[in-house]
Parts: structure tokens; C-alpha cells; sequence
């Protein structure tokens, strides 16, 4: 018996929450670890920012592994009961948590009695004392276990609301689903932040579903609490003020709506009536994992690019996902079973800010400039909330709720009349459902980080009549070397045709220090190793965006025709070869009369490529050889992201000059990748149609706008500056949307 002996009265009160049993805690408490560790599992389990297994065959094994542990957790209730008997006089004559016992003499009629004592028409299992005492050993005593174990689980089975369950099998198909889009989209902390913010749905579905009082003291809770939800997500150097578009909000909010629905309704399922919790449990994981098997071979036969069942597991992370998932499912059960949902979603809160503090240090997530007095709030309204519940007067609710709501009535009238039908039609919805959430770049357009004209490219990019932009699933990196603010209006007329348009600029607001770095821009201010900078947008883009294919980096003074690339293979490098210093490898500086050499700036590049050999991670690298190129104009694609950014990090420890550095990094991963004999592809495509060069002025309106890339443009010169620009809005026009930026 758990005692509170030895601490003072007063202070217990406002630790213990009044009314939890101590499972209710211990549960709570558990829910919150694991919740933390699902969080940053789910995360590292990316590969470039997606997953390498398929989301619905790891919640067919998750949910397996739940039945196998719910069937062992019943095995063991079962055990007990057997030796337990004879069971106590009150268990003879009333329904526990498992078959219903009846006193027999040996030449009793077993039915007959049976009926008779549990007053119901539908036959019940009336269990021998003699069978459940059977201790004989060997095989006949395991016959005797594996008999109770399954008259024991007939009889639970009989009391369940089956096809309530499968409902709410159903509800966490498109819930465990929805997870694995969400984790792409956003950070851990959001994620869990969202959930947090269900404790007004939930609320509000208690009450009018349920009935259960809710104290006014737990609204104004409930009041305090969005309040801090919504000020960890300010951020006031964001044009929005806040960290993600709408889109991301709205589609957690929706996951939000259902999850709290589908968690009242667990609820209401757990304490409807005092049958084993292992069962209810059996009957939603086999329902959950059956449902999902499904969702993942129709996804195999839709989706070319779907893995198979087993694929991508030889990773650490895509394991834990799995195992993560099968504890959090019975964590969850266990806290509806002891407190409720509402507790539950006070769990959330605590494990929010715990993963918003964590979210920075390990996936480089910023901070919201106001995250520590919202994340107190929270805390201050989970306190509040358990500390002060109302008084509920009867369980009553939870034998039939919504008895007074005409819309659960009709609906329940409308299951009772055709419960075959309604479960097939709910099951066909929930496998559609999951097929389009398991390809967002489809379904869900403009979700991310995205400026409002640029999610207007996406909506009208599906229109025959309107140009798509070659670039429109991509992020543009635009540097300045020197302090020229006055140049971005004009810039800003690249919005229309990419994802995102960043702005590189050194001392863009004195007030922040140089590393600072946002969706919008960066200060870096190290000119020569800039591939530094380029290198953790790219960690923030995989972090957050799995739609953007790739990274475009181009000066401000180059100028790019966004129209003119359609036919360029968007899983290749660009590397511009067009201009000195052209792209080129070497071994000996004799092989070369570029300035840099004279300097000796491939020398820190060999020190740095000794480093990626010895990493013994599968690059190959030519040894004693460094390669040269001119570096103001280079696409990346996503897929060597990683590659960059691994590379860049040793580069940089070396300050390899960045006309050194970046060429390298091509030439290594150009040779890692394009492997398969003569007739391989290469994974670097030299481009050559680029007009000018590093320091030529001399382009005129011809060039300007007949070139689809050049150096340099000359903004002193209007006329020049005009045909340029006014070329840009008129293809903007062309897709359909207003000329942003600068206007004459």
C-alpha cells in the first residue's frame, strides 16, 4: 500500500495531483519519457529529411508487437486468477475483470446455474473449480493453463464493444500515419506542442460527450496554457511572427481534432465496463495491424517509390521507431485506464518543453523569442489543472454517454441498424486517407516554409494554362559579399519561381551576431569558406522541409532566367564551368597559372581530403589532388546533402579557400557516386552556357536577357537593370501571379 508517511500535509497536496491513483502517476510519468524519446527518435530516423522504411509497414509491426505483448500481459492476468481460486464470495456473484464465476457443487448443472446466477440470456462461461485447480503436471497442466487462458479470453470477449474498438483502430491508422508527415514538416517540440494545445478539444468533448465536470479554475487553466502554447511559437524576426506558415498549423490542428476525439473515445471504451484491459488492447492492435498491412500493399501498388516491408531496418533508428511506438500505444492505454485524457494531454505539456529545449541542440531548431515564458505558463496551467478538478457526483457518464446529445445518438442509432456497412465505408475512407498523406508533395502544396508568393506558385502550377517554374520545389541561396542592403527589392523578384528565396548578406542587422540564420537570411560574414553557410541552411532545410529537391546558390550580381531550366536533371550537381578559374583537377600546380595557386590554397585542400579519406565512410578520393573551379553559381540536389555538408564541416576546419573547397566537394562526390561502368551517369553536370565571368562588367542587354545565367549584372546601369528585371516580371506573369519587389 503506498503511504505518504513522513512528508507534511501541505506539501504533499501540491505535488500529489488529487484524485490519480498512484498507477495514474507512475503511467503519466512513463508516457512522459517515452514521449520525450519517440520525439528525437522519430527525427534521426530521417535519411535527407525522409524515411527509409515505410511509415505504414513499421505501425504493422509496431502493432503486432503490441498484440504479442498484450497477449502475454493477459496469459499472466489469467495465471493469476487461476491461482487465486477459489475466487472471494463477492467474485462468485458478480462480473469482474475476466469470466463470470459461480458457486457449483460437483453434480450441478453448469449452464443452468450459470444463467441463473448472472441473469442474462446470452450464455456465459461458467469455469469448473476442478478445471482451474488442475495442477497435474506436464502436459496436462499446460492444457489446463492454455484452457483457462482461453475460456478466460471467450469471456472478455463477449463483454467487449467490438466494433467500437475497431472504430477507434481505425481513428489511430490515420493518427500513427499522420505522425510520420508531421515529423516532417516540423521540429519535435512543435510537434509535441501541438498536442499539448488538445486539451481544449478534449475538454470540450468531455463535457458534451462524456459529461465530466470540468472545475472553472481548470478553464482558466485550459486558458493559460494556449496562451503559453502560442507564445513559444513567436518569433519576431519572421515576417508571420511566428515559426512555421499556417499550412503547418493547420494540418497539426486537424491531426489534433481527431487524436483528441479518438482519445475520449479510448477512454469511454477502457471504463465502460471491467473487462481486461489486455483484451481491449488485443482486439485494437490486431484490428490496427490488419488495417495498416493493408494501407502499406495498397501504397506498394500505387507508389513505385514505396519500400517494402522490411527494407530500410539495418539502421539504429528506423528499430527504435518501431520499438518506440510499441511502448507508447500501451503507455497511453495505461493513463486513460488510471487518470484520463486530459491528464494525458498535461503529459504532452511536459514532454513539449522538454523536447523544445532539446530541439536546438540536437536537429539546430531556433529558439521562439518568448519560448521560456511560455513553456512556465504551461507548466503553471498542468499544475492549476490537477491540482483543483471538479467534484464529478457518478460514473454514470461512462455507461452511457452522450445520452442527452442528439448527434451521438443518431449516430449510434445509425451503427446499431448497419454496423457492417458503416465500418467497411469508415475503413475504405481511413485506406484512402492514408495513401494520400503518404505523398505530400501531391496532396498537400505550400505546407512549409514557403514566402506567400511562393506557395501561390504552388497552387497554380496544377492549371494547364499557367507556366510551371523549373524551381518551384527549390531553395535559392542568394550571397552578398559586401553590405548593399539597397539590392534586395530587386532580388526579391525571384520569389514567384522558387520554394524559398534566402538572403546571405554580412552585417544585414548589426544587432544579431554574425552566425545568426533564419529561413529568410544569414550574416555570415566568411566570404572564403561561405560553403560553411550554404552547409547549415542545408542541415535547417533537411531538418524541416521535405519538399525542397534541392539548393540553387548564385550571387546577387549573377543573374539566373528561372524559365530556362526546365530540362536540367534535378538529381545531378550544376556546377558552372564556363569561366576562370574553369573546373579542373589536378595534381600539380604546373597545370595551372589560376592565381590561387600562387597562394597556395590547395594545400589546406589536401590536409582536408587526407581527413574525408580517413573517415573510412565510402567516399573516394583521388590522393595528392585538389580541383579548382569558379563557385558563384551551383545547384545541389538533396540527395547529397548530407554529402555537403559532411564535407564542407572538414573543409572548413582547414579554411580551404572556397574557389578550392566547393570544386573538391564536386569532384568527390562525383566520383563516390557515379559508379556502374562506362555507361554510368555522372552525378556532376558541368554546365557551360553561362555568360561573363567573375569580374566582367561588360554584359548588355542582349545578354541579359537571351542568357539563362550570367556575371556580372551591373545595377548602376538602369537600362540593363531594367531589361532584366522587367523580363522577371513578365514571366511571373506567366505563372499566373502578380510582379513582387521592386517597381519602377
Amino acid at each position: 500500500m503506498f503511504s505518504t508517511a513522513g512528508l507534511p500535509t501541505r506539501l504533499w497536496s501540491l505535488i500529489w495531483p488529487h484524485g490519480i491513483p498512484i498507477q495514474g502517476v507512475a503511467s503519466t510519468a512513463g508516457l512522459i519519457a517515452i514521449q520525450v524519446g519517440i520525439g528525437i527518435v522519430m527525427k534521426a530516423a530521417q535519411v535527407s529529411g525522409s524515411y527509409s522504411f515505410s511509415p505504414s509497414g513499421s505501425i504493422v509491426i509496431s502493432e503486432f508487437l503490441k498484440l504479442l505483448l498484450s497477449s502475454a500481459f493477459f496469459w499472466w492476468e489469467a495465471e493469476k486468477r487461476r491461482e487465486s481460486w477459489p475466487p472471494s464470495p463477492s467474485l462468485l456473484l458478480e462480473g469482474g475483470a475476466g469470466p463470470r464465476y459461480s458457486r457449483l457443487d460437483d453434480d450441478d448443472d453448469a449452464s443452468a446455474s450459470e444463467n441463473a446466477v448472472s441473469g442474462s440470456s446470452q450464455p456465459s462461461l461458467a469455469l469448473d473449480h476442478h478445471q482451474l485447480s488442475d495442477t497435474s503436471p506436464g502436459k496436462g497442466e499446460l492444457v489446463s493453463r492454455l484452457r483457462v487462458f482461453w475460456r478466460d479470453l471467450w469471456s472478455d470477449l463477449a463483454q467487449q464493444k467490438t466494433e467500437g474498438i475497431i472504430v477507434l483502430a481505425l481513428c489511430y491508422t490515420l493518427i500513427n500515419n499522420s505522425v510520420f508527415l508531421n515529423y516532417k514538416m516540423a521540429d519535435p517540440g512543435t510537434i509535441q506542442l501541438s498536442k499539448s494545445g488538445g486539451t481544449v478539444a478534449t475538454a470540450v468533448i468531455m463535457v458534451t460527450c462524456l459529461g465530466t465536470k470540468i472545475s472553472k479554475l481548470q478553464w482558466i487553466a485550459i486558458g493559460i496554457q494556449l496562451c503559453g502554447l502560442i507564445l513559444t511559437q513567436y518569433k519576431g524576426d519572421s515576417k508571420t511572427l511566428i515559426m512555421y506558415p499556417i499550412g503547418v498549423y493547420s494540418i497539426l490542428a486537424l491531426q489534433l481534432a481527431l487524436s483528441a476525439s479518438a482519445g475520449v473515445y479510448n477512454q469511454y471504451l477502457v471504463k465502460l465496463n471491467d473487462c481486461s484491459l489486455h483484451v481491449t488492447n488485443m482486439i485494437l492492435y490486431a484490428t490496427g495491424a490488419g488495417i495498416n498491412l493493408v494501407c502499406h500493399l495498397l501504397l506498394r501498388c500505387v507508389n513505385a517509390g514505396e519500400p517494402g516491408f522490411l527494407d530500410g531496418y539495418n539502421s539504429f533508428g528506423a528499430i527504435m521507431v518501431v520499438v518506440s511506438n510499441v511502448f507508447i500505444g500501451l503507455a497511453i492505454t495505461t493513463v486513460y485506464k488510471y487518470a484520463d485524457a486530459l491528464i494525458k494531454c498535461f503529459a504532452n505539456v511536459v514532454s513539449t518543453g522538454i523536447l523544445l529545449y532539446l530541439s536546438p541542440v540536437l536537429f539546430g531548431i531556433a529558439f521562439g523569442d518568448l519560448v521560456i515564458l511560455g513553456a512556465g505558463l504551461t507548466f503553471l496551467a498542468s499544475w492549476l489543472y490537477v491540482s483543483k478538478p471538479a467534484m464529478q457526483s457518478t460514473n454514470d457518464t461512462y455507461r452511457d454517454p452522450g445520452r442527452k446529445n442528439r448527434v451521438s445518438t443518431t449516430l449510434r442509432e445509425l451503427f446499431a441498424k448497419c454496423p457492417v456497412a458503416c465500418l467497411g465505408i469508415l475503413t475504405f475512407g481511413t485506406v484512402i486517407l492514408v495513401v494520400l498523406l503518404a505523398i505530400p508533395e501531391q496532396t498537400m502544396p505550400g505546407l512549409l516554409h514557403v514566402s506567400s508568393t511562393a506557395a501561390r506558385v504552388s497552387e497554380v502550377v496544377a492549371s494547364p494554362e499557367v507556366v510551371a517554374s523549373p524551381f518551384q520545389k527549390t531553395f535559392a541561396m542568394v550571397r552578398w559579399n559586401s553590405h548593399l542592403p539597397e539590392r534586395i527589392p530587386l532580388v526579391r523578384k525571384y520569389d514567384p519561381f522558387f520554394r524559398t528565396v534566402h538572403l546571405s548578406i554580412p552585417e544585414l542587422a548589426k544587432e544579431r551576431p554574425s552566425s545568426y540564420l533564419d529561413w529568410e537570411t544569414d550574416q555570415a560574414d566568411n566570404t572564403f569558406t561561405i560553403y560553411s553557410a550554404v552547409a547549415r541552411v542545408m542541415k535547417m532545410i533537411l531538418s524541416t522541409e521535405p519538399l525542397i529537391e534541392g539548393l540553387l546558390y548564385f550571387h546577387f550580381d549573377a543573374w539566373i532566367d528561372p524559365l530556362a531550366w526546365a530540362n536540367m536533371d534535378r538529381n545531378q550537381v550544376w556546377f558552372l564551368n564556363s569561366s576562370m578559374p574553369l573546373h579542373r583537377c589536378m595534381s600539380s600546380t604546373n597545370e595551372s597559372d589560376w592565381w590561387g595557386l600562387e597562394k597556395d590554397f590547395h594545400l589546406s585542400s589536401l590536409k582536408a581530403t587526407e581527413v574525408v579519406e580517413q573517415l573510412d565512410a565510402g567516399y573516394k578520393v583521388q590522393k595528392g589532388q585538389w580541383c579548382i573551379g569558379w563557385s558563384d553559381i551551383y545547384y545541389i540536389p538533396r540527395r547529397f546533402f548530407v554529402d555537403y555538408i559532411r564535407l564542407a564541416d572538414i573543409f572548413h576546419e582547414f579554411d580551404v579557400f572556397h574557389e578550392v573547397a566547393i570544386p573538391t566537394m564536386v569532384q568527390i562526390i562525383n566520383d563516390t557516386y557515379s559508379h556502374g561502368g562506362a555507361s554510368a551517369k555522372p552525378a556532376v553536370y558541368d554546365f557551360r552556357d553561362c555568360w561573363g565571368s567573375c569580374c566582367d562588367d561588360g554584359a548588355s542587354i542582349e545578354n541579359v536577357t537571351t542568357a539563362r545565367c550570367g556575371h556580372r549584372l551591373n545595377y548602376l546601369s538602369e537600362p540593363l537593370r531594367t531589361a532584366f528585371f522587367d523580363k522577371l516580371d513578365g514571366q511571373a506573369k506567366m505563372l499566373g501571379l502578380p510582379a513582387p519587389g521592386y517597381q519602377q
